[in-house]
């Protein structure tokens, strides 16, 4: 009895009390900024607070168990120094920034309009992160739904947009004259003093190369991939080969289609461009090479392995004919006018010759 009356005195006095709840991981705010931006912008800014009971964003009620699982999201993380971005279509930029303030401050970004927006860049203690799975996204989206009904149904649509096919991210990028710094500059050494390689293309000297990764291939990034420019028998020839940790990785397909491209680098219309043009004509592949000068009036021309036809495409205003006198072709009565431009479509074989 007595033992009674003196608890039932304390709690009058206010001295027994129960533990006031505490915020998940000591998050006293959360900051959501999300802005985005195609043929037009959007954007929206909130604020979750502590309001030493529960969560509150303006007059809505956010569940503590929704800040916890966004921490218990944060696995799968590998270090990173730069923000990394993936971007798989056009006309659709979307930029998130999530700022959560406390015992356990933590910064999330992503400027990526890949699937769930990933990679997320996380910066915790000071160090920075990325993460590909997109735990982080699924974790976030009922944060921001919680917070305004608008992201009960996702973010924004792209209003137009083209898709790659791919989902790419940039890891780095190196430049002739420039120290060869990062995985990026490892990659243009390792092209440039591969064996397979110098033994079909001979000296190599990278002038520029820019290393990625594509998600659709490497989930976690862990596979790269280089597109590599330099010169070669006066062209710049493109070429694009896996380089991971550094090192260029040279596959038997692409040593038999640098030594079957020798026969059209050095026809009779590939070396007359290269005559006429002021810088090295640009020779790429997508799944055909392409290659372009910069001479008057030279045509943009296309070449399909396996076959010994080149075809021949010009277009302007005018009728240059310096290009089509090197091959002792004429080329005037093949010209097509319309609309006050003329449109030329010819296929030539490796000696120049019109095939008909």
């Amino acid at each position: 009895m007595k033992h009674s009356v003196w608890v039932c005195a304390l709690l009058a006095a206010g001295v027994v009390h129960a533990d006031k709840p505490k915020p998940p991981h000591g998050a006293k705010s959360i900051a959501l900024d999300y802005t985005w931006q195609s043929f037009s912008s959007d954007e929206w800014h909130a604020k979750v607070v502590w309001n030493g009971s529960t969560y509150k964003a303006d007059k809505r009620t956010v569940d503590p168990k929704l800040i916890d699982a966004l921490y218990a999201s944060l696995t799968n993380l590998k270090d990173e120094s730069e923000p990394l971005r993936c971007i798989s279509h056009t006309d659709d930029y979307p930029a998130f920034k999530i700022v959560v303030d406390g015992d356990e401050p933590i910064t999330i970004t992503s400027e990526s309009n890949c699937h769930a927006y990933v990679p997320w860049n996380i910066t915790i203690g000071g160090k920075a992160h990325v993460q590909f799975n997109g735990d982080v996204y699924r974790a976030l989206k009922p944060i921001l739904a919680a917070a305004d009904d608008r992201w009960k149904k996702g973010g924004n649509s792209p209003e137009a947009s083209m898709g790659f096919g791919y989902e790419r991210i940039g890891l780095g990028e190196y430049k002739a004259g420039t120290a060869p710094a990062g995985d990026a500059g490892k990659c243009a050494r390792s092209l440039e003093t591969n064996a397979q390689a110098r033994l079909v293309l001979g000296d190599i000297v990278v002038e520029e190369l820019q290393l990625g990764c594509n998600l659709t291939e490497s989930a976690d990034c862990s596979a790269g991939h280089i597109g590599a420019a330099f010169v070669w028998k006066g062209l710049e020839l493109e070429v694009e080969l896996p380089c991971t940790n550094g090192q260029v990785s040279v596959a038997a397909p692409d040593v038999a289609a640098w030594t079957e491209l020798q026969a059209f680098a050095t026809s009779k219309p590939v070396r007359a461009l290269v005559k006429l043009s002021s810088q090295p004509p640009r020779l790429s592949n997508n799944g055909e090479w392409n290659l372009q000068g910069d001479a008057e009036g030279a045509p943009d021309m296309s070449w399909t392995p396996k076959t010994k036809v080149i075809e021949a495409r010009a277009f302007g205003e005018t009728i240059p004919v310096t290009y089509w006198k090197e091959l002792g072709l004429d080329i005037k009565p093949l010209m097509k006018k319309t609309n006050g431009f003329y449109e030329l479509n010819v296929k030539l074989d490796f000696a120049g010759k019109r095939i008909k």
